[in-house]
């Protein structure tokens, strides 16, 4: 005979005893009236004593018989308590990224540089007419050699032969009047090209080409070679 500590006044008593002579908490049923006296095999489906260790008929080891006592074993452990009502624990859920201190470090971050960028453009202050106009003249002086140089490249004999330099080397100007006052919207463009005449030499012509802009097009108003 084996002692076991009752689960609800901790006396030592009697693994036999179907409750405890001290408080009179119930034990669990013996193990062995709980048990079966046959279980199926789980390979060939025959049956057998449940006593048997392995299946007379294939062999198999009976791990039902093994499996069934251990249960028993830890039911009859388990105290039972009519009178209090047990609560189960729940392990809390794991905290989403945004939760942990890391994750709002990185919420954090990515706001600042949104909230920066956003300063910096509200921040700017728009540009001055002054400096609208100074964008719009130079914008206007790319847009005259380019035209200028197209104008040109019509009159050359063979055009496929040219060789230009860089556009931006063209002098460029707005036309002025007899006083100095410019001319709105009135360019003057000059410079050279080494193109074949008809005979096929490669010389170099001087040019001289005036425009006016009207709305998105430029309209020639003179050309010039020499």
């Amino acid at each position: 005979m084996a002692l076991i500590k009752c689960p609800e006044c901790l006396q030592n008593v009697s693994d036999k005893a179907a409750s405890c002579p001290q408080c009179g908490f119930p034990f669990a049923q013996k193990t062995e009236q709980s048990l079966p006296e046959t279980v199926q095999c789980l390979e060939c489906k025959k049956i057998f004593p449940f006593d048997d260790h392995v299946c007379p008929h294939c062999g198999l080891f009976n791990s039902q018989k093994y499996a069934l006592l251990e249960a028993s074993k830890s039911l009859a452990a388990e105290p039972r308590r009519s009178e209090v009502t047990t609560v189960s624990k729940q392990l809390p859920s794991p905290k989403k990224w945004y939760q942990t201190w890391k994750g709002l470090l990185l919420v954090f971050f990515v706001l600042g540089i949104f909230g920066n960028a956003f300063n910096d453009r509200s921040a700017k202050p728009p540009p001055s007419p002054q400096e609208i106009a100074a964008k719009q003249e130079e914008n206007d002086s790319i847009d005259a050699r380019t035209y200028a140089k197209m104008y040109v490249e019509k009159t050359l004999k063979a055009p496929s032969t040219a060789k230009w330099p860089n556009v931006l080397d063209f002098g460029v100007a707005p036309k002025k009047d007899k006083k100095g006052k410019r001319i709105k919207d009135i360019w003057e463009v000059s410079g050279y090209v080494d193109a074949q005449n008809s005979f096929a030499a490669m010389i170099r012509t001087n040019w001289y080409v005036q425009l006016q802009k009207v709305g998105s097009s430029w309209v020639l108003l003179d050309i010039k070679s020499w």
